[in-house]
């Protein structure tokens, strides 16, 4: 009697939950989901229902795609319907499900151990910020079967109705039906079809970025059919810890029946949340007689259970051992003849590109930084080709050198060589003295002397005296007002600025935000660096008379770039020698052999791993190897919100990391199932 008492009799208490997400961990957000399903049902709810997506994140763009993702997902499922076991109400969740390698956007109705429906989202939006049919496949032509999922068999697809039996707090059978976000909005909603079945509530899972007035739009689309049904819509939406990289989301949840709303949760709250609602279970089938608009034929749940056979794969032939090797250069062809052909390719599609954007524009003059390192190299070729196809004079290039603070004399040297060599127009402008009069204003530690009253005028002197004070203000200070220069030079001549930074920089975000990460058009952001090596030596070989006048003299300079260690020369020397960035990150070879394997063929973690241990045998040490791939992993998860600032570029090879085409990722993604996977390969040493 108490819960009739504190709720009414003939009243269902549902729950919706706003969990507070961490994005891309389904066990941090399942074990979310479970605190609050245990204090909604201590609270007296009988369903309990999350937001679309809810254990993987509505926003994790591609990821959705990669097999350690929706393992986790559904071990977190598995989980779910384990504990459901020792709980009385019924959880619907969000998650994204694959069956039979097919990847749909789904609801999971979990209930008494068991998972008692699987359903699908049917309409995927793929319009303004939603791109949903990029990733899932709509349920509409899934044909209702049992299927395996999470440890368990489970009816999947089609529009069931589910049961919340008479009990001593109602004494009607409440009936329910899913549907999941942009179901609800098309012009036929499912909703219609659900309510024609005889179901009282309609659960919707969505996630629903807002934007202004939104909320208003929700409210009214779905009081529609609890007035016409009547009915009760229950509806809950994503909350604020989704990725904000292009949309925001507000965490609305809902329950509005047939004389208005019942209950709203605190839309913006960045916290968990749980809206309960009461709804009247006597009177909604009373006025569906009277009203007759709709004619019931809700039938109880059927339970089917299928005995199960364990298939033993031991008695049949064993595996068969591997005879391949994965190539250590997966983006460059092993022979001399498909090298040269797709160093061909490379550049045609590149230039092809540039003069593409140079058109369209009203042909500008190109600006290019040039640091006599292999990027800005290979682009300078690039601008080369470009200028060549369009029948437009050399000088039509400005390639400027802009040493700062670590400029060696080599690459001093080589940067002003390749300009001469191209026979474009050239400019040094020495930043050296711009930044440390900027790092001056900023009152930067290193430009103060000890008793912080007297400022160094002369920058050598202060490294010397300082070099504890040495940071990454003082890099990118540098790249920044190179950047700076460049784009008003761009201004200057009636020009605009060609990017260099390549794919592999790209995916380890090695560049400055608003620095080098900047271009007007960006030729090299789908080549990684392993590629860009060997483009160049074959244009050393069969090309360089097509960009110079003095060909040899471009191949010795072309020579001397492919040999120079690769650094961003950002730091003084001070005596210890050259900043290498390999010596930072790792060599480029794992980096590129990583993004190959993980980007291209989508391998799961362990797959990128032990295919690198098999590749790079006898080359590099296992634990090397191990630590590097745990860079990438970090790097490449925390640097998004530079790739989702990047310039327009080609795509050159069948990797692209371009926000716009085959990479589309949250910027605030959690790393920790990659954490957690790394910590498990780690190799004993």
């Amino acid at each position: 009697m108490e819960l009739q008492q504190a709720y009414g009799h003939d009243r269902v208490r549902i729950s919706l939950l706003i969990p507070e997400l961490v994005l891309g961990d389904p066990i941090a957000n399942a074990e979310c989901i479970v605190n609050l399903w245990h204090q909604a049902e201590a609270g007296g709810a009988s369903l309990v229902v999350t937001p679309e997506l809810s254990l993987s994140g509505y926003t994790l763009r591609d990821l959705f795609q990669q097999r350690d993702i929706l393992r986790s997902v559904e071990g977190a499922a598995g989980g779910l319907i384990q504990l459901s076991a020792t709980m009385s109400s019924t959880l619907v969740v969000g998650a994204p499900v694959e069956i039979r390698n097919m990847l749909f956007n789904a609801a999971l109705v979990i209930h008494g151990g068991e998972l008692k429906g699987l359903l699908f989202k049917n309409h995927l939006p793929n319009y303004g910020e939603f791109e949903e049919d990029r990733w899932f496949l709509s349920g509409k032509d899934f044909e209702r079967s049992w299927v395996d999922y999470a440890g368990t068999k489970a009816l999947a697809g089609g529009d069931p109705i589910f049961t919340i039996p008479a009990s001593n707090t109602h004494e009607h059978d409440f009936y329910f039906g899913v549907e999941v976000c942009e179901d609800g909005w098309v012009e036929r909603p499912r909703h219609n079809l659900l309510l024609e079945k005889g179901a009282h509530l309609i659960c919707n899972l969505s996630a629903s970025n807002y934007t202004v007035d939104k909320a208003s739009t929700r409210r009214a689309i779905f009081a529609s059919p609890a007035i016409r049904g009547p009915a009760y819509l229950a509806y809950t939406a994503a909350g604020p810890n989704e990725s904000s990289t292009d949309m925001a989301f507000d965490g609305d949840a809902f329950v509005v029946g047939p004389s208005g709303m019942i209950a709203e949760s605190q839309r913006f709250y960045r916290g968990n949340q749980i809206l309960f609602a009461d709804l009247d279970t006597g009177s909604l089938p009373n006025l569906r007689l009277r009203q007759a608009r709709l004619r019931s034929s809700a039938v109880k749940s059927e339970t089917i259970v299928l005995s199960r056979r364990k298939l033993n794969f031991s008695d049949g032939p064993p595996l068969a051992r591997a005879t391949s090797i994965p190539s250590p250069l997966p983006f460059v062809p092993n022979d001399n003849v498909h090298r040269n052909k797709l160093a061909w390719e490379v550049f045609e599609i590149q230039a092809q590109s540039l003069v593409r954007r140079m058109n369209a524009i009203g042909k500008p003059k190109l600006v290019l930084g040039i640091s006599g390192g292999i990027d800005s190299t290979h682009a300078a070729l690039v601008c080369a080709e470009a200028l060549r196809i369009s029948n437009r004079q050399t000088d039509d290039l400005l390639s400027v050198s802009m040493p700062g603070f670590g400029t060696s004399a080599r690459t001093r040297e080589q940067a002003e060589r390749l300009a001469r060599a191209l026979g474009s127009r050239y400019r040094e402008i020495d930043i050296a003295q711009l930044a440390w009069g900027h790092l001056i204003d900023l009152e930067h530690p290193v430009t103060q002397n000890d008793d912080t009253e007297f400022v160094h005028q002369n920058w050598h002197e202060a490294f010397e005296a300082n070099p504890q004070h040495i940071d990454v203000t003082v890099e990118n200070v540098q790249a920044r007002i190179r950047t700076l220069t460049l784009m008003n030079l761009a201004n200057q001549e009636g020009g605009f600025v060609v990017g260099t930074g390549d794919l592999s920089e790209k995916a380890l975000g090695w560049s400055t935000y608003s620095g080098d990460q900047i271009a007007h058009y960006d030729v090299n952001c789908s080549v990684p660096k392993t590629l860009i090596q060997h483009v160049m030596k074959v244009a050393i070989e069969t090309r360089a008379h097509r960009w110079s006048e003095d060909p040899k003299g471009l191949r010795r300079v072309l020579h001397g770039v492919l040999e120079t260690p690769i650094s961003p020369e950002l730091l003084p020397t001070l005596g210890q020698g050259m900043q290498l960035t390999e010596d930072t990150i790792g060599p480029y070879v794992l980096h590129d052999f990583f993004i190959h394997h993980f980007l291209v063929q989508r391998r799961n973690l362990a797959g990128v791993f032990y295919n690198a241990l098999a590749a790079f045998e006898g080359r590099f040490t296992p634990i090397m190897i191990w630590k590097t791939l745990r860079v990438f992993m970090q790097r490449f998860t925390q640097q998004q919100f530079k790739r989702s600032a990047t310039p327009d570029g080609p795509k050159v090879t069948q990797a692209s990391l371009s926000p716009r085409g085959d990479w589309r990722m949250p910027s605030d993604l959690s790393a920790s199932i990659w954490d957690s996977l790394l910590n498990s390969l780690r190799p004993i040493v």
